[in-house]
């Protein structure tokens, strides 16, 4: 009896285009337990070398593979083999069989990205789940138009859950309105949408926010600027109600400056330390609502002759890996992302397994203020900070 030719053999005695051979190789082992479910194919690299292609093609095989739900991509540890449907199964089906959940985030680049997926990976590991990441880009608009897209996908290929760093669209909110009217588990993490029946994970941006003003303000500082994005995500609306809180609590005039989605770039940062030149409103201090915003507004402060924290004196908001390397090194709010990713991952699975299902959970993890040097927190810092306030 002839034996089916494999590999290199089988794709070179087909007449198909090379990536379609590949696949139906590739499917063929899955089927035959070649693969078995839960194990991770090899590399590409591998994988092009047994078969004497391109990576392209081997990529171009892989994307056919996810299309047909039979593997999943996992960050950092490749490509799982998910196996073929059971007869007559519903893809809902399939996927509470493969134990599959998503998690939807924004540019994995990012140190709190990276460290809530490796939180959410560590548990989702343990409990024997496959975790797929449907990541967002960093323009504004590409990413609510991506999280839409990765939203609607995941919904119709019947994915049991979705940890999700939601963007503040109508769009998503009706998405996940929908995902959750299906059965599907979700579970928002670092910001959230109003009015929607899930859990939630995050950490308490107002409490943290007004600890950063209060520090401020008990070393001096009295025209505190707050500076934020827009649209803003609850996170920010949250940081701005607690700088508020602490303005008011020291009859302190509150002062905001927004701008458009393209806020995080130098250049927008330019034209607000330009805008404040122009019209002799120079802050004493600022606080940003992220790392990010803080770290461009210290370089379009230098850009214009003026210091942080000699001049102006600047806090953020995440601890980011660059806040302490900057210089000078950043006053933030230190956020438990590895934490808040565990957590999320075991809300999810709970209710993924049916062990909750009880009211819509919100989780606040601690945070930690970290004081450094962009604030003028030094002994000469301080004198200079009373002498500020002392004339005022």
């Amino acid at each position: 009896m002839a034996t089916r030719p494999t590999g290199e053999a089988a794709v070179k005695r087909s007449r198909l285009p090379a990536y379609q051979r590949v696949v139906r190789i590739l499917r063929d082992r899955i089927a035959d337990y070649g693969y078995a479910v839960g194990e991770y194919f090899p590399s590409e690299r591998d994988l092009a070398a047994e078969f004497r292609c391109s990576r392209d093609t081997i990529r171009q095989a892989m994307d056919v593979l996810k299309q047909d739900g039979l593997v999943a991509p996992e960050q950092g540890r490749g490509t799982v083999v998910l196996g073929l449907p059971e007869p007559h199964e519903t893809p809902r089906e399939a996927r509470d069989r493969l134990q599959l959940a998503a998690l939807i985030i924004y540019g994995m680049a990012r140190d709190g990205s990276a460290a809530i997926f490796q939180g959410c990976q560590e548990i989702m590991r343990l409990e024997d789940h496959h975790l797929i990441v449907c990541e967002t880009p960093r323009d504004a608009q590409r990413r609510h138009e991506t999280e839409a897209a990765h939203l609607r996908s995941l919904i119709d290929k019947g994915i049991g859950g979705i940890i999700i760093y939601a963007e503040p669209t109508d769009q998503n909110r009706s998405l996940l309105t929908e995902a959750l009217g299906g059965g599907v588990s979700v579970v928002q993490i670092d910001r959230y949408l109003q009015g929607l029946d899930c859990d939630y994970v995050g950490v308490s941006n107002v409490a943290a926010a007004r600890a950063v003003v209060e520090h401020l303000v008990q070393d001096g500082y009295r025209r505190i600027v707050a500076v934020s994005l827009e649209p803003e995500p609850s996170s920010c609306t949250e940081r701005l109600a607690g700088y508020t809180e602490a303005m008011d609590a020291h009859e302190l005039p509150a002062r905001v400056e927004f701008g458009g989605p393209t806020t995080e770039t130098n250049a927008e940062m330019t034209r607000l330390v330009d805008r404040w030149i122009a019209t002799e409103a120079i802050p004493d201090a600022v606080f940003a609502v992220n790392d990010g915003l803080a770290l461009l507004l210290i370089r379009a402060l230098r850009d214009r002759g003026l210091k942080a924290p000699g001049d102006v004196a600047v806090a953020g908001f995440d601890d980011i890996g660059a806040a302490a390397l900057m210089e000078p090194p950043l006053t933030t709010v230190r956020q438990p992302f590895y934490e808040m990713g565990q957590t999320a991952a075991r809300l999810l699975l709970d209710r993924m397994a049916g062990t909750y299902t009880g009211v819509a959970r919100r989780v606040t993890c601690p945070t930690q203020l970290v004081v450094r040097e962009s604030c003028g927190c030094s002994q000469s810092g301080r004198a200079k900070a009373r002498s500020r306030a002392a004339r005022l």
